[in-house]
């Protein structure tokens, strides 16, 4: 097990970043709400950051997997976790990207109750231009008053414009404490495509399936959508 009183991952790189783990992690052992399971920074420009973890569970006070490029265009991040998420305040998953696409695939349960808390959301993924494809099988808080997500189940947010698409497939079942907003958002400022595709039980956001932009827009459910 890898524990730490802020993160318990922490990679601050310019170029290429590999993350494996197989492990469990705790970031914020000191159990004060700041420290995250693994935290990312990437200032390259045209680099790839790959973060895959497996065979264990991560627990944070922040976010259990925070991934951001903070330099220049181009970096491409790709995340794949099959590891437990409970985080206290924060997201299971959160990248923030520029114009390279993102890509990231979660097949977890992410709960948001750990330090005795609630988490912000369950999975959220911030591009400018750069593509977005969000693939989630684990579920997403859980039912029961107090134990779903604060905000939103799975975010996707693509804010600069351009043709290139956002994506989520979802197969989980996601619960958003009431007051919430969504339980699916995929957005674009541009032209691609958008495609929601939904299979998992949603219980109960403001808004159960949400997808927005300015072409082609397509929200697919087969299962109970609750709002």
């Amino acid at each position: 097990a890898i524990n730490g009183a802020t993160d318990a991952i922490q990679v601050n790189s310019a170029g290429t970043v590999n993350v494996f783990t197989a492990n469990n992690l705790t970031g914020d052992t000191d159990a004060n709400g700041s420290g995250n399971g693994v935290k990312v920074t990437n200032t390259g420009v045209g680099t790839v950051v790959t973060v895959d973890t497996t065979g264990g569970a991560i627990k944070a006070g922040d976010n259990g997997i925070l991934v951001t490029a903070t330099g220049g265009t181009g970096v491409t991040i790709n995340v794949t976790n099959t590891d437990s998420i409970d985080v206290k305040s924060g997201t299971g998953i959160l990248t923030n990207g520029n114009t390279g696409s993102t890509t990231i695939v979660n097949k977890g349960n992410i709960a948001g109750t750990a330090f005795a808390s609630a988490s912000t959301a369950g999975i959220t993924s911030n591009t400018t231009t750069g593509q977005i494809s969000i693939t989630n099988n684990g579920n997403i808080g859980a039912a029961g008053a107090g134990n779903g997500v604060n905000t939103s189940g799975i975010i996707a947010n693509h804010t600069g414009g351009g043709s290139n698409t956002v994506t989520v497939v979802n197969t989980g079942n996601i619960f958003v404490d009431t007051g919430g907003t969504f339980g699916i958002r995929a957005f674009t400022a541009g032209n691609g495509a958008v495609l929601i595709q939904n299979s998992g039980i949603i219980d109960p956001p403001s808004v159960g399936l949400s997808g927005s932009g300015g072409g082609q827009v397509t929200v697919q459910t087969s299962a109970n959508v609750t709002a």
